[in-house]
């Protein structure tokens, strides 16, 4: 009886063994897993963004958003950012006439803006 306990217990110590050789071994799959799909992380989590978007129970309020928004926002939108890009360039141009030579250094800039207040407070 005694030798049978003992059989059992030398059973369970080698399961027990072999669970954790098991355990081991799928942890350091998963580390390879994980290290080797780290370079492609924004690109998964932009896929399930995206799934979870157009499969998740509020699909049609987003495609409703989208056609209303091509319908009256996007117009808006576009002649909002066209008139940036035009603000963009001109003031663009205007500090390509103004500084020729690029724009000043950080101290040059303080410099003039402290003679300016100073000018300005006479």
């Amino acid at each position: 009886r005694q030798q049978q306990q003992q059989q059992q217990h030398q059973q369970q110590e080698e399961s027990r063994e072999s669970e954790e050789d098991w355990l081991d071994s799928m942890e350091a799959t998963a580390m390879k897993v994980q290290q080797a799909l780290e370079p492609y992380r924004s690109a998964m989590l932009l896929s399930v963004g995206a799934i979870a978007c157009f499969y998740g129970r509020r699909f049609t309020y987003s495609v409703l958003f989208w056609r209303a928004f091509r319908v009256s926002g996007w117009p808006a939108a576009r002649r909002a950012a066209e008139e940036l890009r035009q603000r963009y360039r001109a003031a663009q141009a205007a500090a390509r006439r103004e500084w020729p030579q690029g724009f000043p250094s950080f101290q040059a800039a303080s410099d003039a803006a402290r003679q300016t207040v100073a000018r300005l407070q006479v």
